[in-house]
């Protein structure tokens, strides 16, 4: 059964954006979590918080294209 999602353009950029603050919103549970690793009044800290956003960021990013591929493109998935 193929999914089809009908979205615009500016529909699919802001649910794309969504996807990725929400991941870097993760990042932020992870500093109070474990404020002693990822110390962000350090340059290492800091660094080591800007990884994990980043990161958390793409990961969210990647869901969302799987949810929902560019606008217009319509694919079908079989499975055997």
């Amino acid at each position: 059964m193929p999914l089809e999602a009908k979205v615009t353009w500016k529909e699919w950029g802001i649910g794309l954006a969504s996807y990725a603050i929400q991941g870097a919103a993760t990042a932020l549970a992870t500093l109070m979590a474990a404020p002693d690793v990822f110390n962000i009044t350090s340059e290492i800290g800091l660094k080591k918080f800007g990884l994990v956003a980043g990161f958390n960021a793409l990961l969210g990013v990647f869901l969302y294209l799987k949810i929902y591929p560019l606008p217009g493109i319509i694919g079908t998935m079989q499975i055997k």
